[in-house]
């Protein structure tokens, strides 16, 4: 299950739900430039984020809509990770008994992420998804959080 990093500032040492359970991905959204979205909150890191700044989507009856909201990069993260699961042939990192399988898949997530530091002007706490890398379609370069 995708999620918001619904942690503020001023909340930072409170556990948030469904933020802080375990068996679900944090995400935080970012723009095109790939910079955190300034309506993103803050404080712990989220373990991905996903683009949601200026997205285009359906809007009833039959138009189209530019939004923002983590109501498109939690979903794209839940395609990614359908994606993952459903890969033919599988994935050999995620052929683990069923308990393992969501640390696996955020582990996977969070490995294939591409860093964007610098266009944060320093570390966010979290990559972007990278759902080709996350195929094993795209070559994996270092990454580095400074976790």
């Amino acid at each position: 299950m995708a999620r918001r990093s619904v942690v503020s500032r001023i909340r930072r040492s409170l556990a948030v739900y469904p933020a802080d359970l375990p068996n679900v991905v944090s995400v935080a959204p970012t723009d095109a430039n790939d910079v955190r979205a300034p309506f993103s909150n803050w404080g712990q890191p989220a373990d991905v984020g996903a683009p949601d700044v200026d997205m285009v989507g359906p809007y009833a009856p039959g138009g189209w809509v530019i939004a923002s909201g983590t109501s498109f990069s939690c979903p794209l993260v839940a395609g990614q990770v359908a994606l993952l699961l459903a890969a033919p042939g599988g994935i050999p990192v995620l052929n683990v008994l069923p308990p393992q399988l969501s640390g696996v898949v955020t582990n996977l997530l969070i490995q294939t992420s591409v860093d964007i530091t610098v266009p944060n002007h320093g570390d966010p706490g979290f990559g972007r998804i990278d759902l080709p890398r996350s195929l094993g379609l795209a070559p994996l370069s270092p990454i580095s959080f400074g976790f």
